[in-house]
């Protein structure tokens, strides 16, 4: 934020918020037992991609917004 790479607010919250969004397709699923089986290496990278991609949506300097990723088609046939 200082390097004005980040629009200015609070590091604090902004680290929160970006912790949530690292946590919120990986982590929550595994501990609410949602899922059958931990995600796969790519499945983690692309979550992974997709938190960092919506912090820096939130995040980054007016005018300098990012294209959004794509979420992978689950296979289970469950609409989502």
């Amino acid at each position: 934020m200082v390097s004005r790479t980040l629009r200015r607010d609070d590091p604090d919250l902004a680290a929160d918020y970006l912790g949530a969004l690292l946590e919120a397709e990986v982590l929550e699923p595994l501990l609410l037992q949602v899922n059958e089986h931990a995600p796969g290496q790519n499945e983690v990278i692309s979550a992974a991609k997709r938190a960092v991609n919506a912090f820096l949506r939130v995040y980054s300097p007016v005018g300098k917004i990012r294209e959004r990723p794509q979420r992978a088609k689950k296979s289970s046939g469950a609409k989502a």
